[in-house]
């Protein structure tokens, strides 16, 4: 069990200031461009950062989740994608693999994270 709860992620639509002041009382922001169905890019993972640094009045760490889908089958290049949006400030990576076959689905698992 963890104490003294599990972190909380809350989805957020950037720039919406009422979304975003509920989303940083909690530990973490899950970001949904306003209007967009665009995920956002390193450049508004910044911007967010600097947000969460300059509208948070708790100390404690705050998690950016973001995600998308890195190139499949080459370790290296999917690493240098999650590597931006790490230095952009996002903590969490949710990979988003669609497809329609289990097959697809497994030699993708079997391939590991992206080697940082």
């Amino acid at each position: 069990v963890q104490s003294p709860r599990i972190p909380v992620w809350v989805p957020g639509v950037w720039t919406k200031p009422k979304s975003m002041q509920r989303a940083l009382r909690w530990d973490g922001i899950i970001p949904h461009k306003y209007k967009s169905m665009e995920r956002m890019n390193p450049a508004e993972v910044k911007e967010l950062r600097k947000y969460v640094d300059e509208n948070r009045s708790s100390e404690e760490p705050f998690d950016i989740v973001v995600g998308g889908t890195t190139p499949g089958g080459n370790r290296k290049r999917a690493a240098a994608t999650v590597r931006e949006f790490e230095d952009a400030g996002a903590t969490w990576w949710l990979e988003s693999f669609m497809t329609s076959s289990w097959d697809k689905l497994r030699k993708r698992v079997k391939q590991g994270p992206p080697r940082l």
